[in-house]
């Protein structure tokens, strides 16, 4: 039996995708008879602390949440007491820098968790690394979220390094990094979902949350889309939900403006529940992400999950081998279709409890 601590920045169900995704493997690794808490040290959904029970599912998970309003030292003595009181073997960060540090430069992290963690064995989850280097100001992000991950490693001296996607272990070669695979972040449901959808024959096709900056790849992809369904002669229904973020009422606009065929529907906020059965009855889902970074896309893996092909942003690659549940705007592809369901989180979780005995 395992005995470990999860440590990451927020815990607010459905509010922070890298907490969801905590949640849902501590909850399977519970009911496979191993012993979980989680800590979530930077959590902006809280005003103070709150040590409670969370659930997924039938698992009841011990958990302690901290406010990011709550300073460094404020936190140290509470979490330490949690993480001695509930003496685990393994410490394991999911770590994405703007989780613990709202301009993504958490410096105080390193130090903060040596204190914590005593002679515990680490094991680090890199669910990004640093951004893109697209401007002056972005370079300099970049270095410096550069140079925390590796102080952050050199500090802790993790017995296990893991990230889910190549490009991320490529660029930490200097070190053993092995890939943990992403699952979704919308488990299938077995709820009854009140959502009424589009009773006619179209082909349905879902957006679920944030939109791209990149106008340009979203105008390829609807395009892609039109050609695809009129291919079966069928007319759009382009379905959203979610918050969308900054770019979304931009996006809606743009589809009602210069694509006057696709009948736009905004679900904005569902249940986990009435997202499920979206996923479950559409015909294809559009995803922001390229095929090199798909692997750490949540929103992407539920799709997948619930056996909704997907479109990806990017072009494809004709020397890569690609699933078939993948589609681009540029391939040959005329008709999509859907594929069975898929366990990820079982995948993932025998990846992980191998990863942490070996």
């Amino acid at each position: 039996m395992m005995k470990i601590v999860f440590i990451c920045s927020s815990l607010e169900p459905g509010k922070d995708g890298v907490g969801d995704y905590t949640r849902r493997l501590a909850g399977e690794l519970i009911r496979q008879g191993h012993n979980v808490g989680i800590v979530a040290l930077h959590d902006s959904h809280i005003d103070n602390f709150q040590h409670e029970i969370q659930v997924d599912q039938n698992s009841k998970i011990n958990t302690l949440r901290l406010s990011s309003c709550i300073s460094w030292r404020g936190k140290k003595q509470r979490v330490k007491k949690f993480i001695d009181d509930f003496d685990p073997e393994w410490l394991s960060l999911q770590f994405v820098s703007y989780g613990f540090h709202k301009k993504g430069l958490p410096f105080l992290l390193p130090n903060f968790l040596i204190d914590i963690g005593g002679n515990r064995k680490w094991h680090l989850n890199f669910h990004e690394l640093w951004i893109a280097k697209s401007t002056l100001k972005h370079k300099v992000i970049a270095l410096l979220q550069k140079k925390i991950v590796f102080v952050l490693i050199k500090a802790l001296s993790p017995v296990k390094i893991s990230t889910s996607i190549k490009l991320y272990k490529d660029r930490l070669d200097k070190y053993h990094v092995e890939i943990l695979p992403l699952f979704g972040n919308i488990p299938l449901s077995n709820q009854n979902s009140t959502l009424l959808l589009p009773l006619n024959n179209s082909f349905k096709v879902v957006h679920f949350g944030t939109f791209s900056e990149d106008e340009i790849g979203f105008k390829r992809q609807i395009g892609k889309v039109i050609l695809l369904a009129k291919y079966i002669d069928k007319e759009i229904d382009f379905i959203v939900c979610g918050n969308g973020g900054v770019y979304k009422d931009s996006r809606i606009k743009l589809l009602s403006k210069e694509y006057s065929s696709i009948n736009v529907i905004d679900y904005d906020i569902l249940s986990v529940a009435e997202i499920s059965q979206l996923f479950c009855e559409c015909d294809l889902g559009i995803s922001r992400a390229n095929y090199a970074y798909v692997g750490k896309s949540g929103t992407t893996q539920s799709m997948v999950e619930h056996g909704l092909p997907v479109l990806l942003r990017d072009s494809v690659k004709h020397n890569q081998k690609v699933e078939n549940f993948y589609c681009f705007f540029d391939d040959s592809r005329t008709i999509v279709s859907r594929h069975e369901t898929i366990n990820l989180l079982n995948n993932t979780v025998d990846v992980f409890v191998k990863l942490i005995n070996n």
